[in-house]
């Protein structure tokens, strides 16, 4: 037997995985909306930065739903890097591309999870950090 067998993919969790990533992301983004009514009248900023942690929030559910539910996801992704060019900063995804098409788009859709939740995180860390420090 050799070790370089690949198991099956569970589409079903996946699908579940999914659909609990995107109900909890809305959820959190219209709570987010919900209490920004209660300020003075809000700035479409704000709605915004709620839309990005709604977008973070559902990056790191369905990322790390992977991780627990679907393990066989990480053995899809090759290389992981992060490329600076002058002042952005890009992390770069290279993944393995099957014979089927359904498991394609599920691992693009995995990569772009983890690539939203790491590039994602970091402002968040920032500002929270200034927060409690500056």
């Amino acid at each position: 037997m050799s070790n370089n067998r690949q198991e099956p993919v569970n589409y079903a969790r996946l699908r579940i995985i999914q659909l609990i990533a995107l109900s909890d992301a809305a959820a959190a983004f219209f709570l987010m909306l919900y209490f920004l009514k209660q300020l003075p009248p809000t700035d479409w900023v704000l709605v915004l930065i709620a839309f990005a942690l709604a977008s973070i929030l559902f990056g790191a559910i369905f990322y790390f739903g992977c991780l627990l539910a679907v393990p066989q996801m990480k053995q899809y992704v090759l290389d992981d890097r992060t490329v600076i060019r002058g002042s952005s900063v890009d992390m770069v995804t290279d993944i393995a591309q099957t014979n089927d098409p359904r498991l394609n788009r599920w691992i693009g859709t995995y990569s772009f999870a983890r690539s939203l939740f790491g590039l994602g995180i970091v402002p968040v860390v920032l500002l929270v950090g200034l927060y409690f420090f500056a």
